[in-house]
């Protein structure tokens, strides 16, 4: 009997120390990341910041500062990262999508109008422009009615606009569907003149580039296969030599301007030749064909006259 009483107390004494050594871990307990002081991240942010052109990323703030993300939403638990960027006033990444007033868009247009000379088209806001035609549809609508608030805005900004009196007024917008008025056909229509055989003004877009080429194709040597809605737009022949009837095939990327081709993200390996209408990329890795010099060296030429 006393031999398992002695049992009996050894087994609970040692027990109780693996229970006594279990309570001290537990007392202890996980460690936690620290809370920094709130000025400490802000400035932290700030000193990042300045290395970081593009702007500060939370990631690329981890990086050069050794701040968890853990800290930083302890230290500000309600508006975490996007809060430190708000204090701090980062300057906003590429990767973090801008939201526009319709206050900036009016006025980054006007910027655009200013460089251009006019009311810009989508093509010219599209090159020139902080922002895009997407965001001006999605908070305004059509090109008729940007141009509707643009001369509401300028009537109250720069009311000695050269071109606010040809500007569609809200009502010319907004009235009934039919043949537009004549203020809104003027805006929209606001090119330079070409005269140019049956184009009698300028392209503005993707689709005079378009018809422009196959008015030329022929007279310049090129014979159309096919036209596509995928990349590229078109297939075609080139003639290499007239007198062996030699040709070659090319696949065509059609551009208002050849650096848009760039901005469209097109893979140049899958294309041989861009035609447009301004060639403004000088170091453009494909061939491109300029019909705004084309047009220019044909003036006054007779029509139907084949390239050799």
């Amino acid at each position: 009997m006393d031999c398992v009483k002695d049992k009996t107390k050894s087994k609970s004494g040692a027990g109780s120390r693996v229970t006594g050594r279990r309570r001290r871990k537990i007392k202890k307990g996980p460690r936690g990341p620290r809370r920094l002081p709130r000025e400490f991240i802000l400035a932290a942010a700030k000193e990042a910041d300045k290395l970081t052109p593009d702007g500060l990323t939370l990631i690329r703030f981890q990086q050069l500062s050794g701040i968890g993300s853990q800290s930083v939403y302890t230290s500000f638990p309600e508006g975490g990262w996007t809060e430190v960027r708000r204090l701090a006033r980062l300057k906003t990444p590429h990767t973090v999508k801008r939201v526009w007033s319709d206050e900036e868009l009016l006025r980054d247009f006007h910027r655009v109008a200013c460089k251009v000379g006019r009311p810009p088209t989508w093509p010219q806001y599209e090159a020139y422009g902080r922002s895009t035609g997407t965001t001006f549809r999605r908070h305004m609508g059509s090109m008729a009615r940007v141009l509707a608030r643009d001369r509401d805005w300028l009537k109250e900004n720069h009311p000695d606009t050269p071109w606010l009196a040809r500007l569609p007024t809200q009502c010319d917008v907004e009235g009934s569907p039919g043949p537009r008025p004549e203020a809104l056909r003027a805006a929209l229509h606001f090119v330079d003149p070409l005269n140019f055989r049956c184009l009698r003004n300028a392209p503005t877009n993707e689709m005079g580039v378009v018809f422009l080429f196959g008015m030329l194709a022929a007279e310049l040597g090129y014979l159309i296969e096919s036209f596509h809605n995928r990349y590229p737009d078109c297939l075609a022949l080139r003639r290499l030599e007239k007198r062996r009837d030699r040709w070659k095939r090319v696949r065509i990327e059609f551009e208002f301007q050849s650096r848009n081709f760039r901005r469209h993200a097109h893979d140049p390996k899958q294309c041989d030749l861009i035609v447009c209408w301004q060639h403004d990329w000088p170091k453009c890795p494909l061939k491109v064909l300029e019909l705004r010099a084309v047009v220019g060296g044909m003036a006054g030429q007779p029509a139907g006259k084949q390239a050799a």
